[in-house]
């Protein structure tokens, strides 16, 4: 059930470790010019500011790259100026390599920001379901493996509901496939409306959606999920459609293994509601 998550994504580093690559790309740029200056006569160096300019852009942002950028054009000119410049050159020509040089490595940073912000764009459509705008089951599991190891720092519980729209099948059948698609993307929009923006809310199946609640011990969660039954009885009236749920809330007082052991677990409840005529709420806790 867990989804394939790919390691080639932009990062999202800590501040710590920006400032971290940050002091690292300064001092870098430094040292090259400072070898390029010591070596000039055997070893060709500029093309390795690169290098700092892709760190920089990549794990800290376009401001820092750009900032790379100047730095970059500005030692490698220094250099070059000081070491195989013709003697008849002038500061003319000086100023001229260096907006070149400057030009070249702004053009990098900006290809790679770029870059970066399309693959942005793109990770978030791919973890966000595009009827509901909820999270999808791969965004979940991103964001409920955090949640987990969070949990098992601080020791707070953690209430997943598993909720699955009863006789949706037969509403498609009866009314279309574009009501039972209404139907869905007005639930979804209650769900972000009735909880936290801290809560992770996600559609993971054409019916079947996931609630996972942060420091949410059992009486909190039923006085939420009884705060959503009485939502969605008003969206039934709104929608005039034959919206019910069942419900299965598993609550964890101790965290569980994995985010798969909680899917399951509530999943379980959730059937087993099924199984008892729909249209209600199992509760467990671990």
């Amino acid at each position: 059930m867990k989804p394939n998550l790919s390691f080639l994504e932009p990062p999202h580093p800590p501040s710590h470790v920006r400032w971290g690559v940050g002091v690292f790309s300064v001092l870098g740029i430094a040292a090259l010019a400072y070898v390029d200056f010591r070596f000039h006569r055997c070893l060709s160096l500029p093309i390795f500011y690169a290098v700092f300019l892709f760190l920089s852009t990549w794990y800290i942002g376009a401001m820092a790259g750009a900032i790379s950028a100047v730095a970059s054009a500005f030692f490698w000119t220094l250099v070059d100026w000081h070491l195989h410049v013709p003697i008849e050159a002038t500061s003319t020509h000086m100023v001229w390599n260096l907006t070149l040089r400057t030009a070249f490595f702004l053009g990098i940073v900006y290809v790679l920001a770029r870059w970066k912000e399309t693959l942005m764009q793109l990770k978030q459509q791919a973890l966000r379901d595009p009827l509901t705008g909820l999270l999808n089951l791969r965004g979940f599991f991103l964001l409920a493996e955090h949640l987990l190891v969070r949990a098992r720092r601080t020791h707070e519980p953690l209430t997943l509901v598993f909720l699955d729209v009863d006789n949706l099948k037969a509403i498609n059948d009866r009314r279309g496939h574009l009501e039972g698609d209404r139907l869905l993307r007005a639930l979804g929009e209650l769900l972000g409306k009735t909880f936290r923006r801290t809560d992770i809310l996600a559609r993971i199946g054409g019916d079947e959606f996931l609630l996972l609640f942060e420091n949410a011990d059992g009486n909190t969660a039923r006085k939420m999920v009884e705060k959503l039954q009485r939502k969605i009885r008003e969206l039934q009236e709104r929608l005039d459609l034959p919206v019910t749920c069942s419900l299965g809330v598993a609550t964890f007082y101790s965290p569980p293994p994995s985010v798969e052991t909680m899917i399951r677990e509530a999943d379980r409840l959730m059937y087993g509601v099924k199984h008892k005529g729909k249209d209600k709420v199992c509760y467990a806790s671990y």
